[in-house]
């Protein structure tokens, strides 16, 4: 739970940079995740549709920022997708490239940190997982201004963990009173890595902080 806490935590500074810049983007929108999965036993694939919410913070017309990433995402397709779900979150610097007043390449890379879990059943036996997982993330996008007030955008988050700690367990009934659980893992995951790829549309707000107001900045 410290753990949720945590990222919730992050996500709140991260939104509060949007309206601490001179201007900011504030996006939410559809996600779809695939995730690889290799450990030292094997492979796993997982796919999980769901939901993010970014931005994009920069002073003074500069095209370095600052940026950030939160995917709230539920496993549809893999192992443990009962009760499942995924929170990614990363953030670091951002950039952007203008190709005209309306149409901006925007991308940025930094640090990425992923909590999940989930459970699964098999001949009467339930098996749950919960996972934490650290590495580098980046995100590329591009984003077209409706007006001045409101964008869209399209783009894939990207996923590259190196470093994974779970919890494993399986649960069942011996009798009609007894519940049995063993403990299958608990630690650091050997010879973890993990790739993913996350593409999205969004819809979003541009924010003007001199203005106090939605909207662009004007324009020299």
């Amino acid at each position: 739970m410290k753990q949720y806490g945590f990222m919730a935590a992050l996500l709140i500074c991260g939104g509060s940079a949007v309206f601490s810049f001179q201007e900011g983007w504030m996006s939410l929108g559809f996600e779809f995740g695939n995730y690889i999965e290799r450990r030292a036993e094997g492979t796993d694939y997982t796919g999980a549709p769901g939901f993010n919410l970014r931005s994009y913070s920069f002073d003074d017309a500069r095209n370095v920022g600052f940026f950030f990433h939160w995917s709230f995402l539920v496993p549809v397709v893999g192992d443990y997708t009962e009760f499942g779900s995924r929170y990614d979150f990363v953030f670091g610097p951002g950039f952007r490239y203008g190709f005209s007043d309306n149409l901006t390449l925007h991308f940025g890379v930094g640090l990425d940190w992923m909590i999940g879990g989930g459970k699964y059943t098999e001949d009467s036996v339930d098996y749950s997982r919960s996972l934490t997982a650290w590495g580098i993330g980046g995100d590329i996008a591009l984003k077209f201004d409706l007006t001045d007030s409101v964008y869209i955008n399209a783009g894939a988050a990207l996923s590259c963990f190196f470093l994974g700690n779970e919890s494993r367990s399986k649960t069942y009934k011996e009798g009609d009173d007894t519940t049995v659980i063993i403990q299958l893992s608990d630690g650091k995951i050997q010879d973890f890595v993990s790739f993913g790829i996350k593409p999205y549309l969004c819809i979003g707000s541009n924010v003007y902080a001199e203005r106090a107001k939605w909207g662009k900045p004007p324009r020299n």
